[in-house]
């Protein structure tokens, strides 16, 4: 049996920077500014898949095809 690969639910900060385009510092600065919720497991920072959803459509959401 075969099982197929499931979707993560939680992302460390170096992964997840790198699925937004952006390097630690600038996601660091966004949790500061409150723009992305982290949470943590024990003292290790981590941002949820539907957080990183969530903030791609607030920073899309504003924009239009004249914007590009």
């Amino acid at each position: 049996m075969v099982r197929e690969p499931q979707a993560r639910l939680l992302y460390p900060m170096s992964e997840a920077a790198s699925m937004l385009g952006v390097k630690r510092t600038m996601l660091y600065k966004l949790c500061a500014e409150r723009k992305l919720k982290r949470c943590y497991i024990g003292a290790k920072p981590l941002i949820s898949a539907e957080e990183i959803a969530r903030y791609l459509s607030s920073v899309t959401a504003g924009q239009t095809s004249d914007d590009q």
